[in-house]
């Protein structure tokens, strides 16, 4: 059974309700919800909720992320993801607001959380023609925003705020060897075969593992198709679920790679 079947929109939406009546009182309403076939890990639904604070009706366009026991990098855990864009609230990095998170499976089947949906597209760098999805203004303008939002990001300051409670590494000597057995895991858990050029690889980065100059808060997967452009302009970066204390010169690399 995929996770799609699993995680149908009319139980999840029958779940999500009684949990919101629980956070926020019984006069909640909520909508069907849309199943978004965007990421390659988390489920993506979207919603439009209505409830009652501090006397007003309030209603909102709402995004549910459901990390399934089935996905790529399972078992998931939403309280980072959920930290990071509390924290960020306000800053100079461009993030939805974050409403709910819970990583008990117990209450919609996988841990989750809810965050403001916000307009815009996941750009890529092609067309179906195989030529540049953009023209070279538009292409240095989200270019400059894109680096701009990252050098906010990897210049905030993240003591004191909930982000740091999302795990990582805070020692600048240990960084490089907790993303080397942080891979290491997760290619055991994809595969049980050996691969002697990997493994190679792995004794190399651990022989040259670099020390860090400084820790920050490490997207992990920065690059273009993970955030939302409006109008010419980035509107949110989305996908934290790789978010973690750490070398920001690991998110220069992501940028590095050809999506």
């Amino acid at each position: 059974m995929s996770a799609t079947d699993t995680f149908d929109g009319d139980s999840v939406r029958n779940r999500l309700l009684v949990y919101l009546r629980r956070q926020v009182g019984g006069n909640v309403e909520i909508g069907p919800l849309k199943r978004y076939t965007v990421g390659f890990s988390w489920l993506t639904f979207g919603f439009t909720a209505k409830w009652s604070e501090g006397g007003a009706r309030i209603e909102r366009d709402l995004i549910l992320r459901l990390g399934p026991p089935s996905g790529i990098f399972a078992p998931y855990r939403a309280t980072p993801e959920f930290l990071t864009l509390q924290s960020l609230a306000g800053s100079g990095v461009p993030v939805p607001r974050a409403y709910w998170c819970c990583d008990d499976s117990d209450i919609l089947g996988a841990p989750f959380f809810v965050c403001e949906f916000v307009k815009g597209d996941a750009p890529v760098p092609w067309t179906a023609d195989g030529g540049p999805a953009f023209d070279e203004a538009a292409r240095i303008k989200l270019g400059d925003q894109f680096l701009a939002a990252l050098a906010a990001l990897h210049n905030f300051a993240w003591q004191g705020t909930p982000a740091t409670g999302i795990g990582g590494a805070t020692d600048p000597a240990q960084t490089a060897h907790s993303q080397i057995a942080f891979w290491e895991r997760r290619m055991r858990q994809w595969s049980e075969r050996r691969y002697p050029m990997l493994e190679w690889a792995l004794i190399w980065f651990r022989a040259h593992a670099p020390k860090a100059q400084r820790i920050s808060v490490v997207h992990g997967d920065y690059r273009i198709g993970n955030f939302l452009e409006l109008d010419g302009r980035i509107s949110a970066i989305l996908d934290w679920e790789l978010v973690h204390l750490g070398d920001p010169i690991e998110d220069l690399g992501w940028i590095c790679l050809q999506a």
